[in-house]
């Protein structure tokens, strides 16, 4: 039987690749900045991902996936007003995006993936405001995001409004995935 190099089911060690990213910027931004960077939904998001290729898992590629995309744009945001490029971070938000690309076509999302995904925001948002500074603000945990509290009259909307975004982009990213490449096997 012939193997595709790029087939994740075939060749789940692409995960590997993530991983090393991931536990070499851990550990840079541990000695470098704070261990409570640690706690941006972008890590658990990645290693969720490695997970579910390792087990062949794909809600856990789902949900690891989709956080990747999410925490992307807002990590290229944050890079562009901070001016912070480094190396490690670059490669550890591409690395999950990237395989998580390869993955899409191979497996089918549940329909609740966007519970799981919802479920994992509030349980970073929860340890992030028991185990984080809170003049850092990981994932919003404390109040709305700088920039955007013109937007929102208190933080209590913002969360509501941020989590309904969030089981929106969910519902239309596994729905769509489904439907483009698992046509045929519905």
């Amino acid at each position: 039987m012939k193997s595709d190099i790029f087939n994740i089911k075939q060749n789940r060690w692409w995960a590997v690749i993530p991983l090393i990213i991931l536990i070499w910027h851990a550990i840079y931004i541990s000695y470098t900045q704070s261990p409570d960077y640690l706690f941006f939904v972008c890590y658990p998001a990645n290693l969720i991902l490695i997970i579910g290729i390792l087990f062949r898992i794909s809600l856990f590629i789902g949900v690891g996936f989709g956080w990747t995309l999410i925490g992307f744009p807002l990590w290229l945001y944050d890079s562009h007003l901070t001016g912070n490029y480094e190396l490690s971070c670059t490669l550890f938000h591409l690395a999950g995006i990237l395989v998580g690309f390869m993955t899409v076509k191979q497996y089918i999302f549940p329909r609740f993936t966007w519970l799981a995904a919802i479920l994992l925001a509030l349980f970073m948002q929860i340890t992030a405001r028991i185990f984080t500074d809170e003049k850092l603000n990981i994932n919003a945990a404390f109040r709305v995001y700088e920039g955007w509290e013109g937007a929102f009259s208190n933080y209590t909307i913002y969360m509501i409004a941020m989590m309904f975004g969030f089981a929106l982009f969910f519902l239309v990213f596994t729905t769509v995935s489904n439907w483009v490449f698992h046509r045929e096997s519905k």
